[in-house]
């Protein structure tokens, strides 16, 4: 048996990962706790919709349906941002807010990015 240290594996970065991940989550819900419930509420609306519309009866077309749903949430979130139905606030390293609208805006590529409002 070998006593040799072995790389982390994708697990083990997960599992050292997670805690963050879950605390970053965590934060930005109890930063925006009104567009939160929003989303996720729109979210389960959606899926509902999507689910009584297909009424997917293999497995083939369920997953199709999550990917669909998934695909859709997306879209249907970044225009709620774009046309500022909802506006996340990200909270910044000083303890500074800054609307993930603007922070969208300024990434580079971010298609619109060179328009104003």
């Amino acid at each position: 048996m070998s006593t040799a240290i072995r790389p982390a594996g994708r697990l083990e970065r997960l599992r050292e990962e997670l805690p963050a991940a879950v605390s970053s989550a965590a934060m930005f819900a109890a930063d925006n706790p009104g567009d939160v419930a929003v989303a996720v509420a729109g979210m389960l609306v959606l899926d509902a919709a999507m689910i009584n519309l297909v009424r997917p009866r293999t497995l083939t077309m369920r997953l199709a349906t999550i990917i669909a749903g998934v695909a859709m949430t997306k879209y249907l979130l970044k225009a709620a941002i774009d046309r500022d139905l909802i506006s996340f606030r990200l909270r910044e390293p000083d303890g500074s807010f800054t609307s993930l609208r603007d922070v969208l805006r300024e990434a580079p590529g971010a298609a619109g990015a060179d328009t104003a409002g």
